[in-house]
Order: C-alpha cells, then sequence, then structure tokens
C-alpha cells in the first residue's frame, strides 16, 4: 500500500513536528496539503509513481490475469447490452449444430468448423437401379416400381426436398401409356402423397407420364423428372424415404424395366439401362 510522506510548508516544518513545535490549522494544511507518496512504498512492477506530480497509477502490464475476477467456466468477457457500459460475461458454446441459435453467444473455432463441414455440403441421396426387371400393372392402380427407393436423413424441422432421376422402361407397344408418382414417408410412417395434379375428376393423377413411341418390341424410353415436395412435417434428424410408383391409363400389360420387351436373348441387338432416384433437401 502507498505511505505518505509529511508535506513541506512556510511555518518552518520541512519534514515532521518537533516536541516543542505549535500545531497551527495552517501548519496542519500544509502539511496534509504538500504530502506526497513515498517512492519507497510501491513494488515499480505493479505500482508507479507519476514522473513529476508524484501519484499513484498502475504500470503497464501491472494487472495480471490472477488479479482480475473470477469468471465462470465456458464465458468469455464482451459487451451486448446496447449502449458503452461494463463488461459483461457471454456464453460461449461449443455445439457442433448451433441448435441454441443464439444472437449473443460466441461459438468455439471447433463447432464452427464441424457446423461447416456438415452443412455447407449439399444433403443429397441417389438410389439407382441396375438391374432389370418386369412389372405387371393395371389401370388406375399403383405399383411400387421395383428396388428403387431413396433414405436420407433430414437436416432440419418441416423440411422441403427436391425429388429427381429418371426412369427408363419399355412396353408392349406405343399405346401403352403409364403415369408415374412419388411418395415420401417420415420414419416408419406410412408412404404419402404429395403435390399431385389437382383438378383430375376420374383421371389418373400423378407427376409425369411415360410411355413408348415405337410400336415394336424393341422400344424403350427413358424419363427424366424433377418433383418438388411441400414443406415436410418432421423433426431435425428424422429419415425421409422416398420411392416410385406406377399405373397404367388403358388396360393392363407387362412394364419393362431398365430393359426393352424382347431381351431374352443375350445378343447385341437389346439394351440394358438403368434407373435413379435421388433426394435433396432444399
Amino acid at each position: 500500500m502507498g505511505v505518505i510522506k509529511s508535506g513541506h510548508n512556510s511555518a518552518g516544518f520541512p519534514n515532521n513536528f518537533g516536541a516543542s513545535d505549535s500545531v497551527t490549522a495552517d501548519a496542519l494544511n500544509d502539511h496534509v496539503n504538500d504530502s506526497t507518496f513515498d517512492t519507497t512504498a510501491v513494488d515499480d512492477s505493479t505500482i508507479e509513481l507519476t514522473t513529476g506530480d508524484t501519484k499513484l497509477q498502475v504500470k503497464d502490464d501491472g494487472v495480471t490475469f490472477a488479479k482480475i475476477q473470477n469468471i465462470a467456466t465456458d464465458k468469455v468477457l464482451g459487451r451486448t447490452t446496447a449502449g458503452s457500459g461494463s463488461v459483461e460475461e457471454l456464453d460461449l458454446l461449443d455445439e457442433n449444430d448451433m441448435s441454441t441459435n443464439s444472437d449473443t453467444a460466441v461459438a468455439t473455432q471447433q463447432s464452427i468448423k464441424a457446423y461447416v463441414d456438415t452443412y455447407r455440403r449439399p444433403n443429397i441421396v441417389t438410389s439407382t437401379k441396375l438391374d432389370a426387371a418386369t412389372l405387371s400393372i393395371t389401370k388406375s392402380t399403383y405399383a411400387d416400381f421395383p428396388t428403387l427407393e431413396t433414405a436420407i436423413t433430414s437436416r432440419y424441422q418441416n423440411t422441403k426436398f427436391m425429388v429427381t432421376g429418371f426412369i427408363s422402361c419399355g412396353f408392349n407397344n406405343n399405346s401403352s401409356d403409364g403415369i408415374v408418382k412419388a411418395q415420401y414417408k417420415v420414419g416408419l410412417g406410412a408412404y404419402q402423397d404429395f403435390n399431385l395434379a389437382t383438378g383430375a375428376g376420374n383421371r389418373v393423377a400423378g407427376h409425369f407420364a411415360i410411355g413408348q413411341n415405337g410400336d415394336n418390341n424393341t422400344g424403350i424410353n427413358s424419363e427424366a423428372f424433377s418433383i418438388p415436395t411441400p414443406a415436410i412435417t418432421n423433426s431435425a434428424g428424422d429419415i425421409i424415404t422416398f420411392k416410385l410408383q406406377v399405373t397404367l391409363v388403358n388396360g393392363s400389360e407387362t412394364l419393362y424395366i431398365n430393359r426393352e420387351q424382347d431381351d431374352d436373348s443375350d445378343d447385341d441387338s437389346t439394351r440394358r439401362v438403368i434407373s435413379t432416384l435421388t433426394a435433396q433437401e432444399v
């Protein structure tokens, strides 16, 4: 702590009062008003005296971290209250998904990197059907497009998807017209339709049509599609599964998937192709 040196005065008492000195108001005032800090009273590493007027001041770098008020774990110092004012403790959050969504907390470097690494990449999953198959379908009755489903883990609540891909099919002839629709389910729930054509009446509602251009048994068409979903009722992290269904609008027959009708012999006059189904969170 600082030590006060007696002040000099004009009453003849340059240092301290003697035993025979008279104590007057002027003498006391001079001693007090002209007193200074003793240079031996500071350590000159944390506290020092200013040059000339010998005032006490904190030395540069004199306040160490240990001398600052303690703060709680996972806090940083700053200020979020509007206007200038006292320093405040701010939350230091380590959340890879930024779930708190705070406008005042500070994120760790690790959580920022984890969030960017996860969410800067598009959430997209593709399934591919490489083998050929046949499917018996009936007018106005939807059947599952075989072994072509895409399951994707949602990143967001009440999210939306873009469902894209292409399917390759052959029919008996060019008088066969079909319709395809996509469906989705959340978790283990039931599959449900979305964004089907409205005002269909007695017509078959779907997402896109398929058919065969040539009237022969070697015809095959590949149809590309892009179908947006509305906002799905889901929680972040739910698995959303998509599939395709197909039906006819005239009669019943066999659909040849990834192949032509005339594809029983192993020769170079027939073709084999693939089909895909992609789901991307948007």
